[in-house]
């Protein structure tokens, strides 16, 4: 405008109600849900906890990992029979120590 004036124009003349009713404003997401981790047993409340968390342990949350091609490494146990009843063993004592 000559006057050095500017003109506020609607630019959804025109274009039908259900795909003007967009929002031009910043997107808002609830927060993630708490968990407790099962590397150390805390609870892990929200976004900024979980990067501490991942960052702490040096660990990627599992949603960062879609997409991504899985890769598969086969390999015989090299346990015999005796170690894989103690692995076993060792396994069932510590998984009962840390039962709620």
């Amino acid at each position: 405008m000559p006057d050095g004036t500017t003109k506020l124009v609607d630019i959804t003349d025109g274009i039908p109600a259900e795909a003007s009713s967009f929002s031009a404003g910043p997107g808002v997401f609830s927060d993630d849900e708490a968990f407790v981790s099962p590397i150390d047993g805390s609870v892990v409340r929200g976004r900024a906890q979980l990067r501490e968390h991942c960052a702490r342990h040096d660990v990627i949350p599992n949603r960062d990992l879609v997409g991504l091609r899985t890769h598969t490494v086969q390999h015989k146990s090299e346990l015999d029979k005796n170690d894989r009843a103690q692995l076993k063993r060792d396994i069932i004592r510590t998984m009962e120590q840390y039962r709620v």
